[in-house]
């Protein structure tokens, strides 16, 4: 009886660990805008122009795709807003899975990058417009 015991007490604890502390999403995913690319057609996995998987190439796009533990890579480059709406985040993060956004230049093969320039352009957005990024009732959004 007592080892019955205790092997409850041990799977309980066990199971109490697994369940309660905060792990990275497995559902979380890299994904890719580009200012050359051709459309927004692809899926975004992928930082190339070409194929099914082809990086968005919009950032307003790519802020509505995005979810908890996600992390966007935006390539180096100027980013037009032309006759869109402001670029806004549909979905928060979390404090273990936050959303991600990082301005970056490749140089060389995936995973090799270094630091980039992003400038987002809003010079023809509406008058009526807020402004080019509007952030509200999110949380944990990381942007660097």
């Amino acid at each position: 009886m007592r080892f019955t015991n205790l092997f409850v007490s041990i799977f309980v604890v066990v199971l109490a660990f697994v369940y309660l502390i905060p792990t990275p999403s497995v559902f979380a995913t890299d994904y890719y805008c580009r200012h050359d690319a051709n459309n927004n057609n692809g899926n975004g996995t992928d930082p190339g122009t070409a194929g099914a998987n082809r990086a968005w190439r919009d950032l307003d796009v790519a802020a509505t795709r995005l979810t908890a533990g996600d992390i966007l890579y935006v390539m180096a480059g100027t980013y037009d807003l032309g006759n869109s709406d402001e670029i806004i985040p549909s979905n928060s993060g979390t404090l273990a899975n936050p959303i991600c956004y990082y301005a970056v230049y490749k140089t060389g093969m995936v995973g090799s990058w270094t630091p980039g320039t992003v400038i987002i352009d809003g010079t023809n957005l509406s008058a009526a417009s807020a402004g080019c990024i509007e952030i509200s009732s999110k949380d944990s959004l990381v942007i660097g």
